[in-house]
């Protein structure tokens, strides 16, 4: 089944809401430091809240979106992320920006959820696994062009701007949705909220070895990306001295190779197989972590020692979140939405965990981030042997 370009290119907006309230604001996290009177490891904590908020998000999206459908959910948090991204511009400290940071996280995440779900409706195994390449090079596009966007509004109309262009993206991720996403979920397979069944439900995805264990893969790969999301704004701007307008520039090329590997995983996939596609890209992304934490260790080849190999460590995600998420959702015939709200809940959680751990271990040098990334990427890699049987494509 092939889907329109229009389609995919708005699941891949959709999908991209969490990365442009993330990567957007990344560049004025030293400025609203100092504007909200407060320090960075306080300021970071506002990014693992929002990624607190996403992974909440997900497990009360994720039940809607089999109940309700796809379409309403989707409104709902297209419209509560919107109006919360408002409210951000008129904080006047940092309590209140994790408290909307919050609200923001809560209806961001709902397109993430959905967006799988509704692409297990219409896909099977491989087919999803490659829909899901094409729409994550659409959404890569988003953490491409938001850090550099943000430095830039920051430099010409100050950090409040940020937020404003993010309450516009709402708005018109409300008018896709509106007009250009169809129902997916038949009425006659939407399941109940009852709470008994909705803990069975819960229970029969988390007892689901080799689905859990895809699921683990992918979320502490996630969890290397943001431990680096966290500490990259000091270690770039703070730490090696680099422009908050320039600091976009080498975000952008961790983006430029997810980009190429969700093209080259959506090419190969046939050929290779999503399996053995995983397997690749987590072995680059642990050897990748290594070398960043001797390079970190040891200052050798200084700042280009430390982007290059956070380059191939975030970017060899465009192999492994495809492969990882399709494959623990093909374990499952029903319950699509409960699922992928699980793997949401999942990453968006140990996200914030990796942040959160940067944020609070901040001392002024770079090994921090560093060794959290090589912590993720070995569990990562561990997760990955737990799969009890190959997949069905090797």
């Amino acid at each position: 089944m092939n889907a329109p370009l229009r389609f995919i290119i708005t699941l891949g907006l959709l999908s991209g809401l969490v990365a442009a309230a993330v990567d957007m604001y990344l560049p004025a996290m030293p400025a609203l430091a100092q504007a909200l009177g407060s320090d960075i490891g306080a300021v970071q904590q506002t990014l693992s809240m929002f990624l607190l908020g996403a992974a909440v998000s997900q497990a009360i999206f994720g039940p809607l979106a089999d109940r309700f459908g796809r379409r309403p959910i989707l409104l709902v948090g297209m419209t509560l992320f919107a109006l919360s991204s408002l409210l951000c511009t008129h904080v006047v400290n940092v309590e209140q920006l994790i408290v909307l940071r919050l609200a923001q996280a809560l209806g961001a995440a709902a397109g993430n959820v959905v967006v799988q779900a509704l692409i297990r409706d219409l896909y099977e195994r491989e087919e999803a696994a490659r829909m899901m390449s094409f729409v994550m090079a659409v959404m890569t596009i988003i953490p491409l062009l938001a850090p550099a966007v943000g430095g830039y509004l920051l430099v010409w109309a100050g950090w409040q701007s940020i937020f404003w262009c993010l309450s516009l993206f709402g708005l018109l991720a409300v008018l896709l949705v509106f007009f250009s996403v169809p129902e997916t979920l038949p009425t006659e397979k939407r399941q109940p909220l009852h709470p008994a069944s909705l803990a069975r439900a819960y229970w029969s995805i988390i007892k689901h070895r080799n689905a859990m264990a895809y699921n683990l893969c992918g979320a502490f790969v996630f969890a290397t990306m943001f431990a680096f999301i966290t500490g990259s704004p000091f270690v770039y701007i703070e730490y090696f001295g680099v422009e908050p307008h320039y600091f976009g520039y080498l975000f952008a090329a961790n983006i430029v190779l997810m980009m190429c590997c969700n093209y080259f995983n959506a090419r190969w996939i046939e050929r290779l197989g999503s399996g053995r596609l995983l397997r690749i890209g987590i072995a680059i992304h642990v050897i990748a972590a290594g070398f960043l934490l001797l390079n970190s260790w040891t200052g050798m080849a200084g700042l280009v020692g430390v982007v290059v190999p956070c380059v191939i460590s975030v970017g060899v995600l465009g192999l492994v979140a495809s492969n990882s998420t399709s494959a623990a959702l093909a374990c499952f015939d029903s319950h699509g939405g409960k699922a992928s709200g699980i793997l949401g809940m999942t990453r968006m959680g140990l996200g914030a965990l990796s942040g959160a751990i940067v944020g609070v271990l901040h001392n002024g040098s770079i090994l921090v981030m560093a060794a959290v990334m090589l912590v993720c990427a070995v569990l990562a890699w561990l997760a990955l042997q737990g799969v009890k049987q190959p997949v069905p494509s090797e």
